[in-house]
C-alpha cells in the first residue's frame, strides 16, 4: 500500500537579541545614525520566518552597511534570550547558540521545529556608534 503521509510538528520559539558594533561618518550625528540603524534593524527583523530557517548574521551585517552614515561595522553578537529579563517574557526553550552556530560564524541553523524572533524589537536590537 502506498501513501502520502505529513508530518506535523509543534513549533518552539526561541527568542534572540542583537547588539551591534559601528563605525559612523562625521557627516551625520551619532543619534542619526544609530536611529537610522535601529530602524533599518527593526523592518528587517519585523518579518517572521519560517520554521527550521536558519537566522543569518551576515544579514545583520549586509543591513547595517546598507544605512546611511555607516561605514563600517566592526561587531555583531547574537545572544539567546529566556525566561523574564528586565520585566520581558521570552520564551523557555533551551538552546544553545555556540553549537547551532556555523564554524565561519555566518548563521545560526535551526532545527526543523525551532522558529526564532526578535520578540521585543525596541529592547532587543541595541548598538553603539563609534
Amino acid at each position: 500500500m502506498i501513501s502520502d503521509t505529513i508530518d506535523i510538528l509543534d513549533a518552539r520559539v526561541i527568542n534572540l537579541c542583537i547588539n551591534f558594533v559601528a563605525v559612523g561618518s562625521l557627516e551625520k550625528t551619532k543619534i542619526e545614525v544609530l536611529t537610522a540603524a535601529y530602524e533599518r534593524l527593526t523592518e528587517r527583523f519585523s518579518r517572521v520566518p519560517d520554521i527550521g530557517e536558519p537566522f543569518f548574521i551576515t544579514d545583520v551585517y549586509k543591513e547595517l552597511r546598507n544605512v546611511d552614515g555607516v561605514l563600517d561595522v566592526t561587531d555583531v553578537q547574537i545572544a539567546h534570550k529566556n525566561g523574564s529579563y528586565e520585566g520581558k517574557e521570552y520564551s523557555d526553550v533551551s538552546f544553545s547558540l555556540e553549537r547551532m552556530t556555523s564554524v565561519d560564524g555566518r548563521y545560526i541553523e535551526m532545527p526543523r521545529n525551532i522558529i526564532y524572533e526578535i520578540r521585543y524589537l525596541d529592547f532587543d536590537i541595541k548598538g553603539v556608534i563609534v
